[in-house]
């Protein structure tokens, strides 16, 4: 009999655990596997396409590929039920910025039996926390972990308040701040505090997210298997790939960064009481005007049933901010069992028809909120190189002066320190700067070995988030872009003429002229002497000219022993500049800027030993931008394409 007592028992836990699993597992709005970090990464390329260019603060920064270190599960627990009671092994491994982000749409969710209690804020219910279907999330709960309570917490709270032992949220968005500090003031460059503080942010993005599920913004408890939510059982991860280019509403204030404007705290309620006026879950339709749910509940002032339903059967409604081309969009269906008088009572539905139009105007509301989180937590920097001089006790080699300019934002009133990711470029070439201990590196005072003519530039890598300086060009290099005829040119009486002695015998000097008189190259190159005679190896040394007909100069470059070393210049026949470019000992080496002969600038990319390295861009010649391809060290990290209407064509 105790046996029997004993297998009971056990068969009821083993079903608790499952339900326990299925109800917290599916009770967290969008699916945490896809949906969640798909719309956590649109969210990011939303920034990078609009935000980033639109912000003059931004205009020198970039969300690079690079990798920095944090904590992460390892992917083979995603799937486990350990998720559900308690937590998983993390490690330290590597990701980029946009990766944590993504992830940080996952982990929120994890472990799923406590977290399904905190993701919930209905903005008229004086307590905004889940309390729909209350007893039976505990009862179930309290089965597998006892001491399991409603902690009584909004998702509001849990994605804005600082870790303490009520909240204990070690991913909030105070956090990610307090960990981003935490990150740059450290000596060790992508040091792990960078990837927890990108995590938070997506964690914070996936809570913003949430705002836009109706069943969580209008304590529709929902329990799967039980009484699923329609929404969140319909959207999938291809349903963000459909909508998520499309309108967002207009009505929500999204613009959190600087003084002045709205808050991510504030941002996060008005989406919530946006979705919770404009919008039904499947338990919370109101019956045509009166006031009341289909189990009887107080039903929400907002949205109401008060229209006639449209000959299709559907209720339709125009939500806060959009603009519809076509008209409205359907709220609720007409049960069928009213329409056809098989039962009295009005009755209102939703069905697929419904969710489809609500994933148009919800996924990308939700894109467009968690966009914000990132536009306010990013600290805004300008790189300033203040003055490049001569070192006069070390021929050669200049004294470069630079500061970062730390601009006030809401999250971050006070210039943080900053202990890593210095990079100074010299001609193309990246050289990183190597700190002292202790030394933090908001002002730098560094030795170059350069020389007139050199481009020297700045920036700051923080954990894949890398703010630039302006090119900085030494004095002393003039590059003089046409070459004006005389009036009446003396013609030379030879073509291609024989070199002629140069004051250094193993220097010569060659000159050749076009028909017109007019020169068309020159340049100085070595001999070489072997044997007792002299072999020409047409190694040029010095710049090396060359003209169009007409007389405008059509190319410099600078050579160095037969290599191109330095800046390479060309020129259109219109006397624009056509590409600039730089080289190190004949290997390409520097940013490449090409021209159209309006004078528009058609691309640019930074090349390191001759491969392709960060951010290529192309432009079209109205100036519109044509194409992103992302490098490291010639390998394609991703590719982006526009017409010149500004609409994304491909995306790889």
């Amino acid at each position: 009999m105790e046996n029997r007592r004993t297998l009971i028992k056990a068969a009821y836990s083993a079903l608790f655990l499952l339900l326990f699993i299925c109800v917290c597992g599916q009770a967290s709005a969008y699916d945490n596997l896809e949906v969640h970090p798909d719309i956590n990464e649109a969210a990011v390329d939303y920034f990078n396409d609009y935000i980033l260019k639109d912000d003059p603060y931004l205009k020198n920064a970039v969300l690079s590929e690079r990798q920095c270190y944090g904590y992460a599960f390892d992917p083979e627990y995603r799937r486990s039920y350990t998720e559900a009671i308690g937590s998983v092994p993390e490690q330290l491994i590597k990701k980029t910025p946009a990766d944590w982000i993504s992830y940080g749409g996952f982990s929120a969710d994890e472990p799923e039996g406590p977290m399904a209690f905190r993701h919930f804020y209905d903005p008229l219910n004086s307590q905004p926390w889940l309390t729909d279907d209350e007893q039976i999330y505990i009862a179930v709960a309290q089965e597998i972990v006892p001491s399991l309570k409603n902690p009584q917490i909004t998702a509001v709270d849990w994605a804005f308040h600082s870790l303490d032992i009520k909240y204990c949220n070690e991913y909030s968005f105070p956090e990610a701040k307090k960990d981003f500090k935490l990150a740059m003031e450290n000596g060790e460059a992508y040091n792990e505090y960078y990837g927890m503080a990108w995590r938070g942010v997506g964690e914070t993005m996936h809570l913003m997210a949430d705002m836009t599920v109706p069943s969580h913004v209008r304590n529709d408890g929902h329990l799967p298997y039980i009484n699923p939510d329609l929404y969140e059982t319909k959207v999938k991860a291809i349903d963000v790939e459909v909508n998520k280019d499309y309108a967002y509403s207009e009505a929500l204030n999204y613009k959190c960064t600087y003084q002045g404007q709205n808050t991510l705290n504030s941002l996060m309620k008005d989406t919530a009481l946006w979705t919770n006026r404009n919008f039904f879950s499947l338990d919370t339709v109101e019956q045509y005007g009166t006031g009341v749910y289909s189990d009887g509940k107080a039903a929400h002032p907002s949205p109401a049933l008060t229209m006639t339903p449209s000959s299709d059967g559907y209720f339709y409604y125009k939500p806060e901010g959009f603009e519809f081309k076509y008209g409205e969009y359907k709220l609720a269906r007409d049960s069928v069992l009213t329409r056809y008088m098989v039962i009295k009572k009005p009755l209102a539905v939703m069905d697929y028809r419904v969710v489809l139009d609500q994933e148009e105007l919800l996924i990308p509301t939700a894109i467009r909120s968690s966009a914000s989180v990132l536009d306010a937590f990013l600290p805004r920097f300008q790189v300033i190189i203040d003055d490049v001089s001569e070192d006069t006790e070390n021929p050669g080699y200049y004294i470069m002066k630079s500061h970062v300019k730390h601009i006030k934002t809401q999250e971050w009133q006070t210039a943080p320190l900053i202990g890593n990711g210095a990079h100074v470029v010299i001609n193309g070439v990246d050289y990183v700067y190597k700190p002292r201990s202790g030394e933090y590196l908001n002002t730098l005072d560094v030795s170059l070995k350069a020389k007139p003519g050199d481009t020297v530039q700045v920036y700051y890598d923080l954990g894949g988030y890398i703010v630039y300086s302006d090119v900085y060009t030494i004095p002393g290099f003039v590059a003089t872009p046409t070459i004006k005829p005389t009036a009446t040119p003396t013609i030379k009486p030879s073509v291609t003429p024989t070199p002629t002695p140069a004051a250094d015998d193993w220097l010569k000097y060659y000159v050749e002229y076009y028909s017109n008189g007019q020169k068309k190259r020159e340049y100085t190159y070595y001999e070489k002497y072997y044997e007792g005679s002299y072999l020409p190896s047409q190694k040029i040394h010095g710049t090396y000219k060359l003209w169009y007909e007409s007389g405008a100069i059509q190319a410099m470059v600078e050579y160095r022993d037969g290599e191109e070393t330095g800046p390479s210049l060309r020129w259109f026949s219109n006397g624009q500049l056509q590409e600039e470019t730089y080289y190190e000992d004949g290997i390409e080496n520097g940013l490449r800027t090409e021209y159209y002969d309006t004078g528009q600038v058609r691309y640019t990319g930074m090349f390191v030993d001759g491969k392709p390295d960060g951010m290529h861009r192309s432009y079209y010649e109205s100036g519109a931008r044509w194409s992103e391809r992302e490098y490291s060290m010639g390998a394609t990290i991703s590719y982006k394409q526009w017409d010149e209407d500004g609409n994304l064509v491909q995306s790889l």
